[in-house]
């Protein structure tokens, strides 16, 4: 389901982001403002404990990452007619004219909320159309499930849908254990999943 809402997502290089965004946006999990309007700038800083690149390494995968450095997500959001009557022309934008409509969409605030998105790493930005689903009851299989988007997709507020999705594995991770283990069979584990699943997973989307 359309959820009327768009956004523009950029990242920011944590050194420019000290430059021009109080500290307590630094320090804090996310921070957001908005105005008459309802359009909102948020802002959350994502600072690795361990380089991704590193974490990789140190885990023996065989496998490589590219290097992160800590940034933080600036994202600019609101009704759709904010972006444009079409999402195709907007989705056919090149990062840095979505980073240059993000700068334009603030111009009516202080000059201090359009830096934020200008101070953006180049080539970081994109256009994000906001989609929730709706309820509905989930067919049961004997060896096929779903988890995270594929069953509950909901707007990218705050992470939801990510560490839903993670909640979701750990689940679902238990459950099979039991089946492993000779406790459960797979179609009472995958139902029993299922059942846990979908009562927070729309929980969430309504």
């Amino acid at each position: 389901m359309d959820s009327g809402a768009r956004a523009i997502y950029g990242r920011i290089k944590l050194e420019d982001a000290r430059k021009v965004l109080p500290q307590l946006c630094i320090a804090d999990v996310f921070t957001a403002v908005s105005d008459a309007r309802k359009l909102i700038l948020g802002v959350g800083p994502i600072i690795f404990p361990v380089r991704p690149e590193s974490a990789a390494q140190s885990l023996g995968l065989d496998c490589t990452l590219n290097e992160q450095h800590d940034y933080v997500g600036c994202i600019i959001s609101g009704r759709k007619e904010f972006f444009g009557s079409d999402d195709t022309v907007v989705r056919k934008k090149a990062s840095d004219e979505l980073q240059q409509m993000a700068i334009e969409l603030l111009s009516d605030w202080p000059r201090k909320a359009s830096s934020v998105p200008a101070a953006g790493e180049k080539g970081s930005f994109f256009y994000i159309e906001m989609n929730s689903s709706i309820p509905f009851d989930l067919k049961p299989h004997h060896n096929v499930t779903l988890l995270g988007d594929a069953i509950h997709k909901m707007t990218p507020s705050l992470g939801r849908g990510a560490n839903v999705a993670l909640k979701d594995a750990v689940l679902l991770g238990k459950e099979l254990i039991e089946v492993s283990l000779g406790k459960k069979e797979l179609v009472n584990s995958l139902a029993d999943y299922e059942k846990e699943m979908t009562e927070y997973g729309f929980n969430l989307t309504e």
